[in-house]
């Protein structure tokens, strides 16, 4: 197995493990019955012209709830290729290539306070990132509240969190030393270790008689021991229900990476409009 292989698959790894303690911690905590629920979203894009792009996307979650507990697991992925006219399929360009797990832990305390945890492992090629692997925990506040709970409301959360992130380039967006070299071939890694301080919020809420299904989320991420290697996240989604099960979403989604290598924006967007199924 080369060095890359063991890298990538330990952090990958860690993500893993990561998720199982929060499931762990979440099943050994709950009290009475706990609810399962769960939704899967899927998008695809299609543009023909003198540059033909295709594009697709999935977003799966659930979430188990109980009285004092709350888990979520979320996975999300997106690919998608653009090619000029004439062209063949060896000069396809890729223009989206990610895929990510996240996985959060809520304890409730009192009323409206509350601990949580989160952690993510994402790849994105599209930016030369193999792996980032990061976990947050801190105490977070029900700012608001509506009769349902469950639905309507809005919290911020504030904690600090280890953020590893490992580099497929010679460009990459920082300068963390020697770098880890794989072989002739295959060029060289880098890799950071950040300590972030984190702070949150996530807000859902429902309008016009549950016609439309509202909720937004965001983060700032900024390492202690590199401030300006901050991240930016902002995501919003709407959904319309067509039944009880069926529904139609539009998700978007900003997020801001400060440092990334010379040839990637820093700024990534993604608007994605599909159907939704909970279960």
């Amino acid at each position: 197995m080369s060095l890359l292989k063991a890298t990538c698959g330990r952090h990958w790894s860690l993500g893993v493990i990561l998720a199982g303690a929060l499931v762990a911690s979440s099943s050994a905590a709950a009290e009475g019955d706990a609810i399962w629920t769960g939704d899967v979203s899927a998008a695809l894009t299609s543009q023909t012209g003198t540059i033909d792009t295709f594009s697709g996307s999935l977003d799966a979650k659930g979430d188990r709830k109980s009285e004092e507990n709350e888990f979520g697991l979320r996975f999300t992925a997106v690919y998608g290729t653009s090619r000029e006219k004439g062209k063949d399929n060896k000069d396809d360009t890729t223009i989206q290539d990610s895929q990510a797990i996240f996985a959060n832990w809520k304890r409730i305390i009192h009323d409206r306070f509350f601990w949580e945890t989160g952690s993510e492992v994402s790849r994105d090629s599209t930016q030369d990132r193999d792996v980032r692997a990061r976990i947050a925990t801190g105490p977070g506040y029900r700012v608001w509240r509506s009769d349902d709970e469950g639905t309507n409301y809005f919290d911020v959360v504030g904690g600090l969190g280890y953020r590893y992130e490992l580099y497929d380039t010679d460009t990459a967006p920082f300068d963390p030393g020697p770098p880890i070299v794989i072989d002739e071939n295959r060029g060289r890694k880098d890799q950071a270790n950040l300590a972030d301080v984190v702070v949150a919020l996530d807000y859902k809420n429902t309008f016009f008689d549950g016609k439309v299904e509202y909720s937004h989320t965001g983060s700032a991420s900024v390492p202690a021991n590199k401030p300006s290697a901050y991240i930016l996240r902002s995501e919003i989604l709407i959904g319309l229900p067509l039944t009880e099960a069926w529904s139609f979403r539009t998700g978007f989604l900003v997020e801001y990476v400060a440092e990334v290598p010379d040839a990637t924006n820093s700024t990534t967007t993604r608007t994605t409009v599909g159907l939704g199924y909970k279960f």
